[in-house]
């Protein structure tokens, strides 16, 4: 049971004052968008995200067929599933280039967090705590902060938590449920996270259900639950609102089942600690586990069943560890706040008020100089420059994205290419003639190709599978399939016709 709260005394009239719990809130924040605002542009998730977008936006319709590849059927059937976040990023794009799909990036960050870090010091009645919370969650999620359109999940995820919380604490009336359904519409087009948002309506139902029935001091009323679950029937209604109906649905379970998905894909495989985001996630484990045991306020059923949900997700794969943090740091600091809140002395608040707005004006020209027209002109580590692809080429492109080598494959076309899965992503945005033999759609290409991909690139038979598959042409990473670039070089049928520090494409001549 939440304790009572005593709220400070307000002085009427008194202006808004930017005092030094402020400055802790904007000091976590800062450092996560900061952070943010530096995550390079990997290609493996967000290129052929854009291209699709462009064709969403020429055709006037949603792709429904591959059109990227050679290795599989023409004209397989393939459903684009985020296809509105595709064609957000591509208008953005259109209209700002590679700096403004970054800026965007970083706004939907910062704006999300931001809403956790509110509702966290709605729990906790203190500007520190939240704080801490913001800490925790934006360390959790900084391994999940690439540009992709699961970035427009950030947004929509954070309000489905607020709402759904402020209303289970009486403090938001049952029209702003409505609220939900709303957002639902735009948030099954762009991202299959949307699945959340209906689990996230569920466990609140089932927690203010199960408070209700044990006569938990603070429970809604009946008429308060039925609400929640009338929003969640409508809410799921609304779903259906995207090409494929209630279909995307069946799509998003086959890919969640796919065996290749869940066998190769680093960020499906449960954590590990090491890491500073997996670290910290173990660490927010053991210290729910604490301030559950101790809490000064008491989570409620629902917070448990809540908290209890994600973490089992973000149990079994890294890429739920985000959505875990943001549910589960605001009720964290929660448990440690003080049964009753603190007065802030005016006198004192408004004698450092010049100090800290120079503090508080300082972190918002740290974030605003970190954002991509500017980030160049920081003094950054050498070791981070050398995972940024230089000028001209815009700012913050990984050297995982192959810009040279995608140019001499533009000048110099042909061939069935065998090339990185990242690269394929590039390479359907770059150099759209150039069919890939595999890119980041996952569950687009069978099992066995894929186990395939794997023993090429690691040099196990590759000459021979690249001869099954007819692949006459190679694009490999020098770094991750060095074994591969070996086993070429030892076929005299193989002559390397390009290099760079990062890249190498090969081309098979065949022999008499």
């Amino acid at each position: 049971m939440r304790e009572t709260v005593q709220e400070p005394v307000v002085t009427r009239g008194r202006r808004p004052e930017l005092r030094i719990e402020h400055l802790y809130f904007m000091l976590a924040l800062t450092a996560f968008s900061f952070y943010v605002a530096l995550v390079p542009i990997v290609p493996h998730d967000f290129w052929f995200h854009l291209r699709a977008g462009q064709l969403h936006s020429e055709l006037g319709q949603v792709l429904r067929v591959d059109t990227f590849s050679w290795s599989v059927p023409a004209n397989k059937p393939y459903l684009y599933g985020s296809w509105l976040g595709e064609w957000l990023y591509y208008q953005i794009y259109s209209a700002g280039g590679v700096p403004l799909v970054v800026f965007t990036r970083n706004v939907l960050a910062t704006l999300a967090f931001a809403l956790i870090g509110l509702e966290a010091r709605r729990r906790s009645d203190s500007w520190r705590l939240a704080a801490l919370a913001v800490a925790l969650a934006g360390a959790i999620a900084s391994s999940n902060a690439i540009v992709r359109p699961q970035n427009w999940s950030w947004v929509p995820f954070a309000l489905y938590f607020m709402i759904l919380s402020r209303y289970a604490a009486r403090q938001l009336r049952p029209v702003w449920l409505l609220v939900l359904p709303a957002l639902m519409i735009f948030w099954s087009n762009t991202h299959g996270v949307f699945v959340l948002g209906i689990v996230m309506i569920g466990l609140f139902a089932v927690g203010e259900t199960l408070r209700r029935f044990l006569h938990d001091s603070g429970a809604l009323t009946w008429p308060q639950i039925g609400a929640i679950y009338a929003t969640g029937a409508i809410t799921l209604l609304a779903t259906a609102a995207n090409p494929r109906g209630f279909g995307i649905f069946a799509y998003h379970l086959s890919a969640l089942t796919d065996k290749a998905v869940h066998g190769l894909v680093d960020e499906w495989q449960p954590p590990t600690p090491s890491g500073l985001a997996n670290v910290v996630f173990f660490g927010s484990v053991l210290m729910l586990l604490a301030a559950f045991a101790f809490a000064r306020r008491k989570p409620t059923i629902t917070d448990v069943l809540v908290v209890s949900a994600f973490l089992w997700l973000a149990w079994d794969a890294v890429r739920s560890m985000t959505w875990y943090g943001m549910v589960a740091m605001p009720v964290l600091v929660q448990c440690l706040g003080r049964p009753y809140a603190r007065e802030t002395t005016a006198t004192r608040a408004r004698q450092l008020l010049p100090l800290n707005l120079a503090i508080g004006g300082t972190l918002i020209l740290a974030v605003l100089l970190a954002q991509p027209w500017t980030v160049r002109g920081l003094p950054l580590p050498n070791g981070y420059q050398e995972q940024i692809v230089p000028p001209p080429a815009p700012p913050l492109l990984s050297t995982l994205t192959p810009v040279s080598a995608a140019e001499h494959l533009r000048r110099n076309p042909g061939g069935k290419l065998f090339n990185d899965m990242g690269y394929g992503s590039y390479l359907i945005w770059a150099v759209p003639e150039q069919k890939v033999f595999i890119d980041p759609r996952i569950e687009l290409y069978p099992l066995q190709q894929w186990l395939d991909y794997v023993d090429i690139s690691s040099g196990y038979h590759s000459v021979e599978l690249l001869e099954r598959y007819g692949a006459d042409r190679v694009l490999l990473n020098r770094e991750e399939q060095a074994r591969l670039s070996q086993a070429l070089s030892e076929n005299t049928g193989w002559k390397r016709e390009y290099t760079d520090p990062w890249t190498e494409v090969w081309r098979y001549t065949r022999q008499d």
